[in-house]
């Protein structure tokens, strides 16, 4: 192929770079990578920033292969196939270029089988993390993802906001009314913002999506990835909905919870102080990590403590804390 390329290159240099084009983006489709790969492969490709979007999304890739997520199709656009209201463009200021045609038009191509694609797997994987589902649609479900018999599956929570890694090959739908990302991490990939559900079977998926979003509603500024193998009966907090603690609108009742809510509304450096110090477990470390001086965090200390109401830096206080603070950060 190679060879025949070089040859095609020297009889028609415009041929032999559409050839070059297409072969790329077949590449790239045949790795299974996601739509903001076969961007930053147009961006290379044309030298000028590429976008996708659809009723959903926009991924803009600029000319220094930065991600955006604002902006509307401009320049030289193309529809893509088998998707109502998608297409992608290529952003290019001056004159067009030979091989924009060809390049805008197997990046519609790749997009849509990337995309129909990710589409076939998102009922099985619904059916998957559905703790109701029967074990028959769980083993066909299984079956269509290929996972049966394995036993290191898991589930990644994400946000809509959360940026996907390239070349993700498990599947990702968004889930319920506060619109989650599940991906089934089958390469486990590095995420810059996550929560990762326990290791398991299929049969053990649901339970591993729930430890996942638990995992995810703990991740912040200060640990920003949280894998829920480590938090081990913290993640039993995450059943924060039911129970008659709890009113009508899942938020409880207990005045800890209450008043902690109160304090981190009010006050500005309150969540972030508060994650430093029961992250690094120290007051020294915690002011390190916050960038402030170790009496502004020990005022702080002591602020939070009449705020609060008890004594944060005995030890029943810092369990006082650490529980309340997790309970709202599941909240």
């Amino acid at each position: 192929m190679q060879e025949l390329l070089g040859r095609l290159q020297t009889l028609d240099p415009q041929a032999g770079a559409e050839l070059r084009i297409v072969a790329h983006f077949d590449a790239l489709v045949a790795s299974h990578v996601g739509p903001e790969a076969l961007l930053r492969a147009a961006v290379t490709l044309a030298g000028c920033p590429a976008g996708y979007a659809d009723r959903r999304t926009v991924i803009i890739i600029d000319g220094a292969g930065h991600r955006r997520t604002d902006g509307r199709p401009v320049g030289l656009r193309r529809s893509v196939p088998g998707r109502p209201g998608a297409e992608v463009w290529l952003e290019r200021s001056g004159e067009p270029q030979p091989t924009d045609e060809m390049i805008i038009e197997r990046l519609a191509l790749a997009v849509s089988v990337t995309e129909q694609r990710r589409l076939g797997v998102q009922q099985p994987l619904l059916i998957l993390i559905d703790p109701d589902a029967s074990a028959e649609d769980r083993r066909v479900a299984g079956a269509q993802l290929r996972l049966n018999g394995r036993n290191d599956l898991r589930m990644v929570a994400l946000t809509e906001d959360d940026p996907l890694p390239d070349g993700v090959t498990g599947a990702s739908v968004l889930v319920g009314p506060d619109h989650w990302r599940a991906v089934l991490d089958l390469d486990q990939q590095h995420y810059r913002v996550a929560g990762l559900g326990i290791r398991g079977t299929v049969e053990e998926l649901p339970t591993s999506w729930q430890t996942a979003v638990a995992a995810r509603r703990l991740a912040g500024g200060l640990l920003p990835v949280v894998d829920a193998e480590d938090l081990g009966i913290l993640t039993t907090l995450a059943d924060h909905r039911t129970g008659d603690d709890h009113d009508a609108g899942g938020r409880s009742r207990h005045p800890d919870h209450r008043r902690l809510a109160t304090v981190i509304d009010e006050v500005p450096w309150a969540a972030t102080t508060v994650e430093a110090l029961i992250l690094t477990g120290s007051r020294r470390s915690a002011a390190s990590v916050l960038g402030v001086h170790h009496a502004t965090l020990q005022a702080r200390v002591e602020r939070l403590t009449t705020l609060l109401g008890y004594d944060i830096t005995a030890p029943l206080g810092t369990h006082r804390l650490t529980v309340g603070y997790l309970s709202h950060r599941l909240a």
